[in-house]
C-alpha cells in the first residue's frame, strides 16, 4: 500500500484524501516534519550523505519474525483479501462511473 498523507487538526489525524480501509486497520503515523523524503530530489546524494546513509543503514538490526506474528500477519492478509472481496462490485461501480 502507498503512503497515506495526512494534516493534524485539533489533535486528530485527518487524511489528505478518503481512504478505503476496513474499520480497525491499524496505521504507523510519522511526521513528515516539512519535508517529504520520498522525493529524490530531498535525498543527500553528495559522499558525505551517502556515507552517512549507509552507517544508519548498517545500524539496523535484521527483522526476525515470531510464529504469533507469522500468524497474526496471514491472519491480516485473509482479513484484507475478504474485505476486498466484500467490496469489489462497489469499487467497481465507482471506476465504472468515472469513465461514463
Amino acid at each position: 500500500m502507498n503512503a497515506i498523507k495526512a494534516t493534524i487538526h485539533d489533535g486528530r489525524i485527518v487524511a489528505d484524501d478518503p481512504l478505503e480501509l476496513p474499520e480497525g486497520t491499524r496505521v504507523i503515523v510519522v511526521p513528515m516534519n516539512g519535508v517529504d523524503k520520498s522525493e529524490e530530489d530531498n535525498w543527500d546524494n553528495s559522499p558525505e550523505g551517502i556515507a552517512d546513509w549507509l552507517e544508519w543503514y548498517r545500524s539496523l538490526e535484521p527483522l526476525v519474525l515470531t510464529e504469533a506474528d507469522t500468524q497474526a500477519i496471514a491472519t491480516a492478509k485473509k482479513e484484507q483479501k475478504e474485505w476486498e472481496l466484500a467490496h469489489a462490485d462497489e469499487r467497481a461501480e465507482k471506476l465504472r462511473r468515472l469513465w461514463e
